[in-house]
């Protein structure tokens, strides 16, 4: 049962929508504190989640019967692991990293 009067992945449509340009990269840590002070009975970890599930390209999604194509779920595209250096990001497999997403066009 949702703990507001919209669901977390409409909450997080706004955000994404007020956030973030088509194909913009991020990490959960650009979401948690705007959930935090907007909507701080939502869970830090519901807020990871939802940004996990809402991305088309995520394996977690097929354990998932509710998160299918056109369900409002369809809002991210998980990059994987980078680093960011002098502006430019590439592809690593440190695991200190954290993953990044970017909003789908």
């Amino acid at each position: 049962m949702p703990v507001y009067d919209r669901p977390t992945k409409s909450l997080m449509a706004d955000w994404a929508k007020a956030h973030l340009k088509a194909n913009q990269a991020f990490s959960k840590s650009d979401v948690v504190p705007w959930f935090a002070q907007h909507y701080p009975k939502t869970k830090r970890n519901t807020v990871g989640m939802h940004v996990e599930g809402m991305s088309i390209n995520n394996p977690v999604r097929k354990h998932h019967p509710s998160i299918k194509p056109g369900s409002g779920y369809d809002l991210f595209f998980k990059l994987g692991r980078i680093d960011t250096v002098c502006g430019t990001r590439r592809v690593t497999a440190n695991r200190s990293t954290r993953p990044t997403w970017k909003r789908r066009a």
